[in-house]
Protein backbone atom coordinates (compact mmCIF):
# COMPACT_ATOMS: atom_id res chain seq x y z
CA UNK A 1 0.00 0.00 0.00
CA UNK A 2 1.13 3.95 -0.54
CA UNK A 3 0.82 6.07 2.11
CA UNK A 4 1.28 9.86 2.40
CA UNK A 5 2.39 11.28 5.05
CA UNK A 6 1.81 15.31 5.63
CA UNK A 7 3.16 17.50 8.95
CA UNK A 8 0.14 20.52 9.48
CA UNK A 9 2.11 23.56 8.87
CA UNK A 10 5.67 22.26 8.04
CA UNK A 11 8.01 22.77 6.25
CA UNK A 12 5.21 24.11 3.90
CA UNK A 13 1.25 24.31 4.19
CA UNK A 14 -0.72 21.53 3.77
CA UNK A 15 -2.16 22.27 0.82
CA UNK A 16 1.45 21.97 -0.73
CA UNK A 17 2.61 18.90 0.59
CA UNK A 18 -0.84 17.62 -0.69
CA UNK A 19 -0.35 18.85 -3.83
CA UNK A 20 3.00 16.68 -4.52
CA UNK A 21 2.03 13.70 -2.53
CA UNK A 22 -1.61 13.53 -4.92
CA UNK A 23 1.00 13.32 -8.24
CA UNK A 24 1.38 9.63 -6.87
CA UNK A 25 -1.80 7.43 -6.08
CA UNK A 26 -1.70 6.92 -2.17
CA UNK A 27 -4.40 4.65 -0.98
CA UNK A 28 -4.43 6.87 1.93
CA UNK A 29 -3.37 10.09 3.65
CA UNK A 30 -2.38 11.00 6.86
CA UNK A 31 -2.25 14.10 8.46
CA UNK A 32 -0.28 14.99 11.43
CA UNK A 33 -1.20 18.58 13.74
CA UNK A 34 0.56 19.34 16.69
CA UNK A 35 3.36 20.67 16.16
CA UNK A 36 7.04 19.30 15.18
CA UNK A 37 7.16 17.26 17.98
CA UNK A 38 3.96 15.11 17.58
CA UNK A 39 4.03 11.64 16.48
CA UNK A 40 1.17 9.63 16.89
CA UNK A 41 -0.39 9.56 13.68
CA UNK A 42 3.04 8.97 12.12
CA UNK A 43 3.77 6.20 14.80
CA UNK A 44 0.13 4.17 14.10
CA UNK A 45 0.55 4.02 10.70
CA UNK A 46 3.66 2.77 10.78
CA UNK A 47 2.91 0.09 13.38
CA UNK A 48 -0.07 -1.15 10.57
CA UNK A 49 2.46 -1.20 7.46
CA UNK A 50 3.01 -4.02 6.43
CA UNK A 51 6.42 -5.26 4.42
CA UNK A 52 7.21 -3.59 1.19
CA UNK A 53 4.60 -0.94 2.09
CA UNK A 54 5.51 2.93 1.20
CA UNK A 55 5.23 6.06 2.99
CA UNK A 56 5.06 9.41 0.79
CA UNK A 57 6.21 12.80 2.10
CA UNK A 58 6.70 16.26 0.61
CA UNK A 59 10.37 16.29 2.06
CA UNK A 60 12.45 14.92 4.89
CA UNK A 61 11.70 18.00 6.92
CA UNK A 62 8.30 16.28 7.44
CA UNK A 63 9.43 14.24 9.87
CA UNK A 64 10.62 17.84 12.04
CA UNK A 65 12.90 16.21 13.80
CA UNK A 66 16.71 16.18 14.75
CA UNK A 67 19.10 13.40 13.59
CA UNK A 68 18.63 11.13 15.85
CA UNK A 69 14.91 10.91 15.86
CA UNK A 70 15.83 10.66 11.83
CA UNK A 71 18.14 7.63 12.52
CA UNK A 72 15.65 5.55 14.68
CA UNK A 73 12.95 6.21 11.69
CA UNK A 74 15.46 5.09 8.97
CA UNK A 75 16.44 2.39 11.34
CA UNK A 76 12.68 1.13 11.29
CA UNK A 77 11.70 1.39 8.04
CA UNK A 78 14.48 -0.52 6.89
CA UNK A 79 13.99 -3.49 9.73
CA UNK A 80 10.66 -3.68 8.47
CA UNK A 81 11.43 -3.49 4.77
CA UNK A 82 9.10 -0.48 4.09
CA UNK A 83 9.75 1.96 1.83
CA UNK A 84 9.97 5.43 1.72
CA UNK A 85 9.24 8.39 -1.21
CA UNK A 86 10.30 12.02 -0.30
CA UNK A 87 9.00 14.34 -3.64
CA UNK A 88 10.69 17.27 -3.69
CA UNK A 89 14.42 15.49 -2.11
CA UNK A 90 13.91 13.17 -5.36
CA UNK A 91 14.67 10.06 -2.97
CA UNK A 92 12.52 6.39 -3.74
CA UNK A 93 14.09 3.97 -2.01
CA UNK A 94 13.08 1.12 -3.94
CA UNK A 95 15.31 3.10 -6.52
CA UNK A 96 17.73 3.91 -4.49
CA UNK A 97 18.65 0.40 -2.70
CA UNK A 98 21.01 1.57 -0.53
CA UNK A 99 19.71 4.39 0.83
CA UNK A 100 18.91 3.91 4.47
CA UNK A 101 22.34 2.02 4.53
CA UNK A 102 24.17 5.55 3.09
CA UNK A 103 21.84 7.21 5.98
CA UNK A 104 23.29 5.26 8.67
CA UNK A 105 26.67 5.94 7.84
CA UNK A 106 26.26 10.09 7.66
CA UNK A 107 24.24 9.99 10.63
CA UNK A 108 26.82 8.09 12.37
CA UNK A 109 29.64 10.00 11.70
CA UNK A 110 27.76 13.60 12.53
CA UNK A 111 27.35 12.15 16.07
CA UNK A 112 30.95 11.02 16.11
CA UNK A 113 32.24 14.25 14.90
CA UNK A 114 29.65 15.79 17.59
CA UNK A 115 31.27 13.49 20.33
CA UNK A 116 34.92 14.32 19.22
CA UNK A 117 33.79 18.39 19.11
CA UNK A 118 32.73 17.71 22.42
CA UNK A 119 35.64 15.81 23.95
CA UNK A 120 38.44 17.99 22.47
CA UNK A 121 36.39 20.90 23.57
CA UNK A 122 36.25 19.92 27.55
CA UNK A 123 39.89 18.90 26.90
CA UNK A 124 40.85 22.29 25.68
CA UNK A 125 39.10 24.04 28.58
CA UNK A 126 40.54 22.00 31.55
CA UNK A 127 44.03 22.46 30.24
CA UNK A 128 43.19 26.39 30.62
CA UNK A 129 42.23 25.91 34.44
CA UNK A 130 38.65 25.79 33.88
CA UNK A 131 36.79 23.23 36.15
CA UNK A 132 34.27 21.23 34.28
CA UNK A 133 31.06 19.34 36.04
CA UNK A 134 29.59 20.06 39.42
CA UNK A 135 30.94 21.88 41.56
CA UNK A 136 32.16 19.87 44.78
CA UNK A 137 29.30 20.06 47.70
CA UNK A 138 30.61 20.35 51.17
CA UNK A 139 30.76 17.97 53.33
CA UNK A 140 28.77 19.87 56.09
CA UNK A 141 25.75 20.87 53.84
CA UNK A 142 26.07 16.86 52.76
CA UNK A 143 25.26 15.99 56.37
CA UNK A 144 22.57 18.37 56.80
CA UNK A 145 20.65 17.23 53.48
CA UNK A 146 21.47 13.60 54.24
CA UNK A 147 19.94 14.20 58.06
Amino acid sequence: MLYGYVREGYPVSESIQLKEIFKTDCDEVVIENGGTTTYEKLTRLMKRMSTGDKIVIYNLQVFGTGLKKLKLFLLYLQQHDLHLQSMKDNIDTEVVHNFFEICQILLSTDEKNASYLIRKSLTKARKMGKKIGRPKIDPNVVKKIQY
